[in-house]
């Protein structure tokens, strides 16, 4: 996990993003990897794959993992904020995004999402 979020950490440092943007990418990484390994199943094993795009717009990010299926567009869990946080980066994920994406089939999940870039300056 902790690879994934430097990843995309640098990544969008590399892209000249505004600070603030660096920081949502980074966290939304975090979050929804933290969500396939304690929630999805994913074993140490298994391949989680992850693409990150970037446009003078928006970034774009895609994950596709083996795990247990889970739309995170839906407000599945929301009643389980208290008392440990769980729900709450999901609720931050979806408030960032533009635009969320996801499919299920029998071998794989994706999930792809669209993040808008802030002006610089």
């Amino acid at each position: 996990m902790h690879d994934g979020t430097t990843i995309a950490f640098e990544f969008a440092a590399a892209a000249g993003a505004h600070p603030d943007d660096v920081k949502r990418i980074a966290v939304t990484v975090e979050e929804l990897l933290t969500n396939l390994y304690e929630h999805g199943g994913i074993k140490n094993d298994e391949r989680v794959s992850m693409e990150l795009f970037v446009t003078s717009s928006e970034f774009s990010l895609v994950l596709t993992d083996p795990g247990r299926p889970f739309d995170p567009r839906t407000d599945a869990g929301e009643n389980q904020i208290a008392p440990r946080g769980g729900g709450a980066g999901l609720k931050l994920v979806r408030a960032w995004a533009s635009e969320i994406e996801y499919t299920s089939s029998p071998a794989k999940n994706r999930l792809s999402l669209r993040i808008p870039r802030r002006a610089m300056g």
